[in-house]
């Protein structure tokens, strides 16, 4: 459970200069819709959320503060 991290500490304040790392996870919601990549095999469907480092190949803005 989150409150049994200790002695690590979260903290989840709002830090509007942090810059995503190329791996942090890309979470985009829309109503009824997520954004994921989904990996289709023979026997399973299995999917991920994309990361900065995806989405950068087709956009090199992704990633930056707008102001």
């Amino acid at each position: 459970m989150i409150q049994d991290i200790a002695p690590h500490h979260y903290d989840n304040a709002y830090q509007p200069d942090a810059k995503p790392s190329p791996d942090s996870y890309a979470l985009y919601f829309e109503p009824r819709k997520t954004l994921v990549h989904l990996k289709n095999t023979s026997d399973s469907r299995e999917f991920d959320f994309p990361r900065f480092r995806d989405l950068e190949k087709e956009n090199d803005e992704i990633g930056r503060a707008h102001v």
